[in-house]
């Protein structure tokens, strides 16, 4: 009995795909909108037969869909001057406060002279000159008074 109901189901999913193997037929009408049916189209349409059983479903679900980002506006020449001309005011700004803060604190400094590269002790006069020079940068760059 349980060979019997097992050979019957074997021969029914044997017989499954020969019965879903229909012929489709494909016609384009006088509009030219393309039709796809299992049943004939009427009589005087140019009628192409296809098997069923040799098309290949196409694969569904395999690509996931991507989020499109909006598209940056593309920066201009001067759009970028104008943040590299900021960056390096902001640069320039740092420097300067920092060597004014460093002729400030300090009476005693060294500096490498540029003729000789020797290091040579910086005079009051020098050292004073540059507090002017840093100041002076910082308004500029800094925008602090």
């Amino acid at each position: 009995m349980l060979r019997n109901s097992l050979l019957v189901v074997m021969l029914a999913m044997l017989a499954l795909p020969i019965a879903n193997a229909t012929t489709i037929y494909k016609w384009v009408d006088k509009n030219g909108v393309a039709h796809f049916s299992q049943d004939p189209p009427a009589e005087g349409e140019q009628v192409q037969q296809l098997d069923a059983a040799s098309m290949e479903p196409k694969k569904i679900g395999t690509v996931a869909p991507e989020r499109s980002e909006p598209a940056a506006a593309p920066e201009t020449a001067t759009s970028k001057a104008t943040v590299q001309n900021a960056e390096q005011a902001k640069s320039i700004c740092e420097q300067a406060t920092f060597q004014l803060n460093v002729l400030n604190t300090h009476t005693r400094l060294q500096r490498t002279d540029p003729a000789t590269g020797e290091t040579v002790q910086m005079t009051e006069e020098e050292r004073q000159q540059q507090i002017a020079t840093q100041q002076e940068r910082i308004k500029l760059f800094c925008g602090k008074s």
